[in-house]
């Protein structure tokens, strides 16, 4: 077997690991802080909301996250892809047309998704009584396309390896605004509505949207100017399509269980629910800041037949997961049900489902960034398949279990899902590039 090809010595390895560790590093510090505000705005809806307008306010943004798939059409993860290595070759008229391309079509997409879905739910449900539900949806329908536009900006960025401003948007700029109108609507009001917060939630991603644009503008100044830009819009589209398909697939994993047990249940039971998992889902962060800032690189490494690095980055940055998860695993069993129970007393009821998501977090971690490896390896399709497997079987799960078990049913469905999906396409993975995502491996 011959050696890799390497495009420099062992020390300009090191330089590319010191490079990788100090994006991971930062991109894991600013989810840290993203992981308090979340729960410090996670605290303050449950607490003035409370169970059932909690449920209806994660309802809402369930749907906004279902929507969000077909709006993007795939577009992020392969604008993260072509941006770093239309960059690499100096093709900037193709990146230019890339980048205006896809704006204009999510833009027109979200919002005729967004038109067309307000008409269907106020023509059925508008004139209802019992129709919280309903409305809230309806008032977090503007979410839709202003956020669309943010993902391809902070993808935009990523591309051209500013890994910090491309994550600062979602993680910082939003939810800080959003914390701060919603201090401001509690301090003019004493309380406020699931619709209200939504509409706050609305305002902090239009800023978050400004801010993105901005520096993606300032980005591309010291790049060479375009007159004529470049459109392969066939390639896009087969390249985006799987993509799509995956993005979709893990969407319905990811939200299945919410809008499924707040359908068969209501609200109440889904926001007992909703906060466990929120709680939960606060292990991942680890690994999502590692798989951002490996992203761009995976595609630079596996192009350029660096194997032997490639393997050495996803290890790593599996391990540097799990250094994150360990301490906030130990929070959650030891002090889970007494966070619960600062949410108000009617959330406590969910600790069993915060220790069944948990255990199936811990263990997506220790899989690895295999979802990034498999997008920026050109390995989408099989990736499709793996994360569908594992879509149908949540979706089935959760429609066996929520009746009979309610929140523990859907914690149940949606682990189990979890853990399928990750087996898959790690084994997939491997027999066809030979890398290893497991961090225990070395």
């Amino acid at each position: 077997m011959t050696e890799p090809h390497s495009t420099g010595s062992n020390g300009s390895f090191g330089a590319y690991q010191r490079r990788f560790l100090l994006s991971a590093g930062g991109s894991l510090a600013l989810r840290i802080i993203a992981a308090g505000l979340g729960f410090l705005i996670m605290l303050i809806l449950a607490r003035v909301l409370g169970a059932k307008d909690y449920g209806v306010y994660a309802y809402a943004m369930a749907w906004i996250g279902v929507l969000g798939v077909p709006a993007t059409l795939g577009f992020p993860q392969m604008i993260v892809r072509n941006v770093a290595v239309y960059q690499e070759r100096g093709e900037w008229a193709l990146l230019a047309g890339l980048l205006r391309l896809t704006t204009r079509i999510v833009v027109s997409v979200s919002f005729v998704l967004a038109a067309v879905c307000g008409l269907i739910v106020w023509v059925r449900w508008g004139s209802r009584e019992n129709n919280s539900m309903p409305l809230a949806f309806l008032v977090a329908l503007p979410i839709l396309p202003v956020i669309v536009l943010v993902q391809i900006r902070q993808a935009a960025l990523r591309g051209f390896h500013d890994i910090m401003r491309g994550q600062l948007p979602e993680l910082f700029v939003r939810p800080v605004f959003f914390l701060l109108l919603l201090l401001l609507l509690f301090g003019l009001f004493g309380r406020f509505s699931a619709k209200l917060a939504l509409f706050a939630n609305f305002l902090a991603v239009s800023i978050s949207l400004v801010l993105a644009t901005i520096w993606l503008g300032k980005v591309r100044k010291g790049k060479p100017i375009v007159r004529i830009p470049v459109f392969s819009v066939g390639s896009w589209f087969y390249e985006a399509l799987p993509l799509a398909v995956v993005a979709g697939m893990q969407t319905i994993n990811f939200q299945a269980d919410m809008l499924i047990l707040g359908t068969i249940k209501g609200p109440t039971d889904l926001g007992v629910y909703a906060i466990s998992r929120r709680l939960s889902d606060f292990l991942a962060f680890g690994l999502l800041a590692a798989e951002t800032a490996v992203a761009p690189r995976i595609a630079s490494l596996y192009a350029s037949r660096e194997r032997a690095m490639l393997q050495a980055i996803v290890v790593k940055s599996g391990r540097m997961a799990m250094v994150f998860v360990a301490p906030v695993v130990l929070i959650l069993v030891f002090f889970g049900k007494d966070l619960l129970e600062v949410m108000g007393p009617e959330f406590s009821s969910g600790f069993s489902a915060l220790m069944i998501l948990a255990t199936a977090q811990v263990i997506n971690v220790l899989f690895g960034p295999n979802g990034q490896l498999a997008i920026h390896t050109g390995h989408g399709k099989g990736a499709m398949v793996c994360v569908a497997v594992g879509a149908c079987v949540n979706i089935s799960l959760n429609f066996l279990l929520v009746p009979r078990w309610g929140v523990v049913g859907s914690a149940l469905a949606t682990g189990v899902s979890l853990v399928t999906w990750n087996l898959l396409l790690t084994i997939y993975l491997y027999r066809r590039t030979g890398i290893r995502t497991l961090a225990v491996f070395s």
